[in-house]
């Protein structure tokens, strides 16, 4: 009744688990069938209580691990995370069977299954056919567990159908997570769940019953949310640990981009000292473009004048050409005139005197 679940899956099942295991240790059943586990929470506690009260059962959990209406459908990786933690705790004595209810049915010799947990889908047929089509298959000494008999939403019909088996057997209901209902459909059972069914009439017992098996339950939820709250803390100061490295290496790097910072100021300052020097060249050169339309001007006055003064020079040079060209046209006729033939001995003469002299 107080043992501790080594796997806590999310189930809406946790409260139930320390009935759960006073069940098994009370009537150790020899063949325990589950219909419907989803993530196991139910099944693993049942496991458990057999493995932990050294029970000779064979246990089964029979589900396609697909989902439905009411679970939610969901894939493999439920069944993956299940089969993992089951193969290495409880495959000697257990069995996951991947498969629908109708077809496991057949895997099972009548009158041989104890321990009847039936948890499938929650609509009223569906909870009276998985009931009337497992019966045959039912001991003489068979406990049939209904699950979420306290739910009355969302087409749920398990309610229905407990108010119907539960006048039919000796049954005992709890009324926490959801409702779980107890019938001993064998006729051979323990004093100590014939004494459980008989409570049900007993004034105030049911309460006191069901409050003890709630606050248990809840020792188990309150040790998750402690868990819960271990790995939450572990995690933040993991996150914490995690902050303060990034918050170290966020310091060196806001350092190096300060100095990465400085260095690039420098150059800016270099830049701008080599810009605002190239602004004073460029103003300079700009003052001496500016003068050069009045070089310009100078120089073709200047080239004006050149043209003019050698324009004069040509000119006096052909004066010059001319007077000259006149002047040996003058001699050439002189030459060719009588007198200067007839005086050509006196300048022969002239010559000679001139000469000897």
């Amino acid at each position: 009744m107080f043992l501790h679940p080594q796997y806590t899956p999310e189930s809406a099942w946790l409260g139930h688990i320390p009935f759960a295991g006073w069940l098994v240790e009370e009537m150790r059943p020899g063949v325990l069938v589950e219909l419907g586990t989803h993530r196991g929470a139910s099944y693993l506690a049942f496991c458990q209580a057999v493995q932990g009260c050294a029970v000779q059962a064979k246990c089964y959990a029979v589900d396609t691990w697909e989902g439905d209406e009411h679970a939610g459908v969901y894939g493999d990786d439920v069944f993956l995370a299940l089969l993992d933690y089951h193969q290495r705790n409880y495959a000697d004595f257990s069995r996951l069977m991947r498969m629908r209810f109708e077809e496991a049915v057949g895997y099972f010799e009548d009158g041989g299954v104890d321990l009847l947990h039936i948890d499938g889908l929650h609509t009223y047929e569906a909870v009276r056919n998985d009931f009337e089509t497992w019966a045959p298959k039912l001991s003489k000494r068979a406990v049939v567990l209904f699950h979420d008999i306290n739910v009355r939403e969302r087409d749920f019909g398990v309610w229905r159908y407990w108010a119907e088996i539960s006048q039919r057997y000796p049954s005992f209901e709890f009324t926490h997570t959801h409702g779980l209902g107890v019938v001993l459909v064998g006729e051979d059972q323990p004093e100590v769940l014939r004494q459980l069914c008989r409570f049900t009439d007993v004034e105030g017992a049911p309460v006191l019953i069901n409050r003890l098996f709630e606050h248990v339950g809840q020792l188990i939820s309150t040790k998750m949310d402690i868990g819960t709250l271990a790995r939450e803390q572990g995690r933040l100061a993991g996150q914490l640990n995690e902050s303060e490295r990034a918050r170290g290496e966020i310091s060196a790097d806001l350092t190096e981009l300060r100095q990465e910072n400085e260095a690039l100021l420098s150059r800016l300052d270099e830049q701008a000292a080599a810009y605002r020097g190239e602004v004073a060249h460029s103003a300079e050169l700009s003052a001496k473009v500016a003068e050069v339309p009045l070089l310009m001007g100078r120089l073709q006055a200047e080239l004006v004048q050149l043209a003019d003064a050698l324009a004069a020079r040509d000119a006096e040079a052909q004066r010059i050409q001319a007077e000259k060209l006149q002047h040996e046209m003058a001699l050439e006729r002189m030459r060719a005139s009588f007198s200067w033939r007839l005086m050509a001995p006196v300048r022969s003469l002239k010559r000679m005197f001139t000469g000897a002299q």
